[in-house]
């Protein structure tokens, strides 16, 4: 990384932010969302990973859904969801797909790189970052008032 990169990266992350969703129904249907301000300073008609299924979003039936946040190059480069669904293909829960997802951006590319949250076919949820933090929340069937974390690390 650049040395100014982590002044671009506070200040992406004070001026705009990435809103994402995983979910899973009664009948195991998974699902994705995602809605981003992109990054400060980007350029001209930059097209982040937010919009790109398999980067920042991704969801199927039999694997799991995922939905990543952060720096949009890097999690591109990795196809950082579709990996994270792979992992749960291979039997591994949400918890270990998500940690497995953050170690390789943050192998491949340094900390304050990104985060993402999966929910596996089984409806287990997980979050994962390598940020200072990141705030999520959480409502389930047994809990239908909001489990509120801000995942301060």
């Amino acid at each position: 990384m650049l040395p100014h990169e982590d002044t671009l990266q506070e200040k992406n992350h004070q001026l705009y932010s990435t809103v994402g969703a995983v979910a899973i129904d009664k009948d195991g249907n998974v699902a994705s969302a995602v809605s981003s301000g992109g990054i400060w300073l980007k350029m001209h008609g930059r097209m982040g990973d937010s919009a790109i299924i398999g980067s920042g979003i991704y969801a199927d039936n039999k694997l799991g859904a995922a939905c990543a946040t952060g720096y949009g190059e890097y999690i591109m480069r990795l196809c950082l969801c579709k990996y994270a669904c792979d992992q749960m293909q291979s039997k591994n829960n949400a918890k270990t797909s998500s940690e497995k997802s953050i170690d390789m951006l943050t192998n491949r590319f340094g900390k304050n790189t990104g985060g993402i949250i999966t929910v596996d076919p089984t409806g287990r949820f997980s979050v994962a970052y390598n940020t200072r933090s990141m705030p999520t929340a959480m409502i389930t069937k047994k809990n239908q008032k909001p489990l509120i974390t801000f995942g301060s690390g």
